[in-house]
């Protein structure tokens, strides 16, 4: 895989002390500016629905319509209203560079482990909570999505939508804004951003880790088109390929009482018609153990570049976290996370 080679030369100042105000300053606008992006699609998500709700309309509206209605806000009038915001904080593109055909199916297969590590990771943290605390973390909002009867419109969403969003809130705007104090501060943050954003702890961690990776390629390559493309992918992995194997899914209690009854011949019936979601299955693993081999090949390679103006060792946290919009954005995160966890909270009868 040959090298992402950089043509920008690193310019760092002799003295940091001044930066810190302004990188303090361009830290919190933006991050701020993704809290607002949050917040005003979340009050005109509810506002639709409190009109529809007076006018008699949201009883039995189809899930077609409510899918519409929890993006639409977001993406064409929240979307749009940050982008505007955005443009007045002073913004430092990476050197674009070329990536070929060879490194994005390695970066591909890079996120797919990236990922799946990630999935499992929620799954302990949230079966860990679900036995201390006794309380229930996980989110069913993308298998609903995904296997509801607005499947299509949902993986539409999932697949064409939602990554050209959020690449270029949480990578092109977000890098581009603060990767002046830092190249691998920014992939972190847009990383942890990210994470939160999704508001539950089913998908934050491979939500964090795809982030930072994604961040990591636009950093390197300065096309936001390499990171859509690659959320694309793995989102259709997510949602579109699931759609065919479904039907598979539903069987797997029936395999538990077959296994537990030792009835031979159902059990070779079952698994040969089960046989295209084991190839499948099989399939993933491989190109998981793959990508996890690869990373470790080419890790060289994910370097980031020195900073423009770095910021001074032992500030750097207390510049990126303590200001206004980081604290107001974590803040709105909890919020999510508080929320999603007390729905999954019995309600006494």
């Amino acid at each position: 895989m040959p090298d992402l080679q950089s043509t920008e030369a690193a310019a760092p100042q002799p003295d940091s002390e001044p930066l810190l105000p302004e990188a303090r300053k361009a830290y919190s606008r933006t991050c701020l500016n993704l809290m607002l992006y949050a917040l005003i699609g979340m009050l005109l998500i509810d506002g639709i629905a409190l009109i529809l709700r007076k006018a008699g309309l949201l009883n039995g509206i189809s899930t077609n319509w409510v899918y519409i209605i929890q993006f639409a806000p977001m993406y064409l009038v929240a979307f749009p209203i940050y982008l505007l915001l955005s443009r007045h904080i002073e913004a430092h593109r990476p050197e674009p560079r070329r990536m070929s055909v060879g490194q994005w199916l390695i970066a591909l297969l890079g996120c797919e482990a990236i990922s799946i590590i990630g999935n499992y990771t929620g799954i302990l943290f949230n079966f860990i909570l679900s036995k201390i605390l006794g309380i229930q973390t996980s989110s069913d909002f993308l298998q609903e999505g995904v296997f509801g009867e607005s499947s299509i419109l949902f993986c539409c969403i999932a697949v064409f939508a939602a990554p050209v969003v959020e690449e270029f809130l949480f990578r092109k705007v977000l890098i581009d804004r603060v990767r002046k104090y830092g190249n691998g501060i920014a992939v972190v943050l847009s990383g942890l951003l990210f994470g939160l954003f999704h508001g539950n702890f089913t998908q934050f961690f491979y939500a964090a880790a795809l982030g930072m990776f994604f961040a990591l390629i636009y950093v390197r390559t300065g096309r936001i088109r390499n990171t859509i493309l690659l959320h694309m992918t793995m989102n259709c992995i997510g949602t579109v390929i699931p759609l065919f194997f479904g039907k598979y899914l539903n069987r797997i209690e029936e395999l538990q009482s077959i296994l537990e009854s030792g009835d031979h011949a159902k059990l070779i019936g079952l698994l040969r018609d089960m046989l295209p979601l084991f190839i499948y299955v099989g399939f993933m693993y491989m190109a998981v153990i793959a990508g996890i081999v690869l990373l470790i090949v080419f890790r060289k390679q994910f370097r980031v570049e020195p900073a423009i103006a770095p910021l001074p060792k032992g500030k750097r946290l207390r510049t990126v976290c303590l200001n206004f919009g980081f604290i107001a954005f974590f803040l709105f995160c909890v919020y999510e996370f508080v929320m999603q966890i007390l729905q999954n909270i019995p309600q006494n009868s």
